[in-house]
């Protein structure tokens, strides 16, 4: 059994906007992509993109919890281990 390789279209061709990405790493040849935090995007159009390109999508990050206006961490990442933020956890699940 070979290895299968996926491509993080966080990180891959950023020269294209996000949605635009999908097609570019089905035209490279992969079959799977992945990406970090994709909850500035439509779902959607998401899924609309991986169905019709026929790709997989196999990692996400979950929410990070706050960030500011330039998406960094305000020290909440790990929030399922804070009892504190235990709601909030539950909803990022959703």
């Amino acid at each position: 059994m070979g290895l299968k390789f996926d491509t993080n279209l966080s990180m891959l061709f950023q020269e294209a906007p996000f949605l635009d990405r999908f097609a570019m790493a089905r035209d490279a040849g992969f079959k799977a992509v992945e990406y970090l935090f994709p909850y500035q995007e439509d779902i959607k159009a998401i899924r609309a993109r991986l169905d019709g390109l026929g790709l997989e999508q196999v990692l996400f990050n979950l929410h990070p919890g706050q960030v500011n206006k330039e998406k960094l961490a305000l020290g909440e990442w790990g929030t399922a281990s804070n009892p504190a933020r235990r709601e909030y956890f539950r909803w990022s699940l959703t």
